[in-house]
């Protein structure tokens, strides 16, 4: 796992959040906002990528990921080293004609393969498992968004909350992301 890997899964989460957000035509509302409306209803908007950079959850958990990252990182490199250690003392071994037998430098060639194998095994495998708990905190943060945009769009009486991102010009929209990001992060502390 690398930086790329890790910034990939960050901006995988935020694009997550956000089509989840679109998606799932998100609710909310629970402090003190101003009464306008368009065409018959109140709209607001929450800008997703600031809820994910400030929220305490999210934060707390991509510091998380990014430890349990590191310790992949440490374990894959520590098992890449060994094997190129390997491989580059078979191809010595062999090139000074190290073995007694050509059954001798076949043996070591497939526990060479085998362990290169091995290796491309765990990259595979760890990458899947830093996914797997990404999705898992997206899921985490999605739910507990929703949850705060449903109360409180029925508190204010907004007839839309839409992301920001998508959101060109705001006459008549009210930015809500402060609103929402308190209510989330208070119940966080």
């Amino acid at each position: 796992m690398n930086n790329k890997t890790r910034n990939s899964l960050l901006i995988a989460l935020s694009l997550i959040l956000t089509l989840s957000f679109n998606a799932c035509n998100p609710p909310a509302k629970e402090t003190t906002v101003s009464q306008k409306t368009v065409n018959n209803g109140r709209i607001a908007f929450v800008k997703m990528d600031s809820l994910v950079m400030n929220y305490y959850l999210a934060k707390q958990m991509n510091e998380e990921l990014k430890l349990t990252q590191e310790g992949y990182n440490k374990e894959f490199a520590t098992k890449k080293t060994k094997f190129a250690q390997d491989a580059q003392s078979f191809q010595s071994k062999l090139q000074r004609g190290g073995f007694l037998t050509e059954a001798n430098a076949r043996k070591e060639r497939d526990r060479i393969v085998a362990m290169e194998s091995e290796v491309k095994k765990m990259d595979y495998e760890l990458s899947n498992k830093l996914s797997k708990i990404q999705g898992d905190n997206n899921k985490r943060i999605l739910d507990s968004l929703n949850a705060v945009l449903d109360r409180f769009q029925a508190e204010h009486h907004y007839k839309y909350i839409l992301d920001g991102a998508a959101v060109l010009r705001s006459e008549g929209a009210e930015n809500i992301t402060d609103d929402i990001l308190a209510i989330l992060n208070a119940g966080q502390k």
